[in-house]
């Protein structure tokens, strides 16, 4: 008697969250993907790469909505430069380079590897062009071949590769 009556108050509780949070067995799960900077969070070999993008401040714009196309630099990659280049770029005073690095390697838009051309050039959000070029079916961005293509985000697509891209250093002007 006690066992039925546990049992009709657990099949009430069931019904009442069944209609309480409405009929989900007629739909699929389908789960959110992360955005760039929560990929990038969730990424070991990004754990770098999310350093330099908390020190510029750019968290809430690569987690906006986008869409955006990340060549992601995975951490070897900043580990080939120079120890005190990341480490004076890290520093406070010098966010507007670290700012100019990092949007070097953000195209506006999501562009899959499927969707790039031999020869193709793309604008960055700082500014800069990135040439693409594909060899032996090999997806190359300024010469430094993809390591992982088309890790799909909710507000675009990361490109992993295994150099960090130098934007050309700014012309001085004459005076």
């Amino acid at each position: 008697m006690r066992f039925r009556a546990l049992w009709l108050t657990g099949l009430a509780v069931l019904a009442s969250l069944s209609v309480a949070c409405g009929n989900t067995t007629s739909a699929p799960f389908t789960a959110r993907r992360p955005t760039i900077v929560e990929l990038s969070q969730l990424t070991t070999s990004l754990s770098t790469l999310n350093q330099a993008v908390t020190a510029a401040e750019l968290g809430t714009v690569l987690a906006g909505e986008g869409p955006f196309t990340v060549f992601a630099p995975v951490n070897s990659a900043f580990a080939a430069l120079p120890p005190e280049t990341l480490e004076e770029l890290l520093l406070p005073a010098n966010r507007e380079q670290l700012v100019n690095l990092l949007t070097y390697h953000v195209v506006e838009g999501a562009i899959l590897s499927s969707q790039l051309e031999d020869g193709q050039e793309l604008t960055t959000v700082q500014g800069g062009v990135l040439t693409i070029t594909i060899e032996d079916e090999v997806i190359q961005v300024n010469g430094i071949p993809l390591l992982q293509a088309d890790i799909l985000a909710d507000n675009g697509v990361v490109h992993l590769i295994g150099e960090v891209l130098m934007p050309a250093a700014p012309a001085e002007t004459e005076e």
